[in-house]
């Protein structure tokens, strides 16, 4: 079983969030009693494999999803400069946080970092704190393993690193990857970061990808390909899985249970011999139907919601490999809706934690309560994020109509407005 997921996330001053917002996936007593496949079992606490959020749109989804992603980026070594501040807008604090909870391997682990920003920019990570929670007969204890800001550098069991000028680390590098150059407790923790980088639809981590496209296509081109091994692509080897066939077999045996005309995928990649070097067609792979198995058709032309299909497929088998979590922003803005309850059971029967924002209210009806999480603010742009077992609810419930009845909150508020166009004075 994948025993590597995210336990809880606390944010401030990030992004569109304002204040302070902390959220738990711990699982209910409901389903733990009833439902124990949906869950992760760690110790004796059980955890949810799907967190799905709802809410209008501006009221902060996407940015608890890009702020695990930007902590990915970071334990990943990927991010090498903030652009612009992440700060949100109207806040007046200079300081923005993130705070996750995760186990790794049996252990938990709280990542906690902070950014130092200005109007229009981050400045750079203030301070960053991992520590390590350890479970007692009578008591849990927290150990420091990295403090920034009061230098303190070691490693799992607590020993110290040594010395290091920690001021000559750049403030856009996490401590934890130049735990590398002295000890490898932690390359097993930051390879499982890096995996979240590669299994979700957030890029950047700032923007958003809606289908597949880019270096996905050319990843895929890749794998496709039989005669290309992973050791060959040394530039690309952590964005691939290992397992060709075997994901071969996955997808072939997806695609038509969901009613795809794909017969199979043929690959237009080649490596140079003299550099491992890509050389690709335009078209860097083409699938062929089985209506007609002789002509093959541009993997461009396939509709938007077949090559989002083959992303998803492609990142849930990625996550499954990887012992890693599955992040997906608007999981069903091009699927249509009733793929999404058959996503979620790919992540359940697999054990994969997939953590999803959402729009479409029918999926609500697949979902428990201590899955939901409904997402609003106030006119203060103060934010409010429910979990639906916290509030009254328990189990399964039928939360489509609580929620258009206006019985969970999180709705689009839409007022009577005059409609026809015309010249008045607005």
């Amino acid at each position: 079983m994948n025993m590597n997921l995210i336990k809880s996330v606390k944010i401030k001053n990030f992004f569109s969030v304002k204040n302070e917002v902390s959220i738990n996936f711990a699982a209910s007593k409901y389903t733990i009693e009833n439902h124990p496949d949906r869950l992760f079992r760690v110790d004796k606490e059980y955890y949810n494999k799907l967190i799905a959020f709802y809410g209008p749109n501006a009221s902060g989804k996407t940015t608890i999803l890009k702020a695990l992603v930007l902590v990915a980026y970071l334990l990943s070594n990927k991010s090498e400069k903030f652009p612009f501040a992440i700060k949100n807008i109207y806040s007046d604090d200079a300081i923005s946080f993130i705070e996750v909870e995760f186990i790794f391997e049996g252990q938990i682990f709280r990542y906690k970092v902070e950014f130092e920003c200005e109007k229009d920019r981050t400045i750079g990570i203030s301070n960053e704190i991992l520590e390590v929670l350890e479970r007692g007969e009578k008591k849990e204890t927290t150990k420091t393993l990295i403090n920034r800001k009061e230098k303190i550098f070691r490693d799992i069991k607590g020993n110290s690193l040594g010395n290091i000028i920690i001021g000559n680390v750049p403030n856009t590098k996490s401590l934890l990857i130049e735990t590398l150059t002295r000890t490898d407790d932690y390359k097993k923790i930051i390879k499982f970061f890096n995996a979240i980088v590669k299994a979700t639809n957030i890029i950047g981590p700032f923007d958003v990808r809606m289908a597949l496209g880019g270096e996905d296509e050319l990843i895929l081109s890749l794998i496709f390909e039989p005669s290309i091994y992973i050791e060959d692509v040394e530039i690309l080897k952590e964005s691939l899985i290992h397992d060709k066939k075997k994901f071969w077999n996955f997808l072939y045996r997806i695609l038509p249970a969901i009613g795809l005309d794909i017969q199979t995928v043929i690959s237009n990649v080649k490596i140079k011999n003299e550099f491992p070097r890509l050389e690709a067609k335009i078209n860097q792979f083409t699938t062929l139907h089985n209506i007609n198995p002789e002509k093959a058709l541009d993997f461009k032309l396939e509709s938007n919601g077949t090559r989002m299909i083959f992303k998803i497929l492609f990142n849930i088998f990625y996550a499954y490999e990887k012992k890693t979590i599955l992040v997906i922003d608007e999981l069903d803005s091009i699927l249509h809706p009733m793929l999404v309850p058959f996503i979620n059971l790919l992540a359940i029967k697999n054990d994969i934690q997939l953590i999803y924002t959402s729009q479409n209210i029918y999926n609500m009806k697949y979902l428990y309560s201590d899955e939901l999480f409904i997402i609003e603010k106030d006119s203060q742009h103060n934010t409010t994020v429910k979990k639906m077992d916290e509030y009254g609810h328990e189990g399964y419930e039928n939360f489509v109509r609580l929620y258009e009845n206006n019985l969970l909150g999180g709705l689009p508020q839409i007022k009577a407005v005059q409609l026809e166009i015309d010249d008045g004075i607005l």
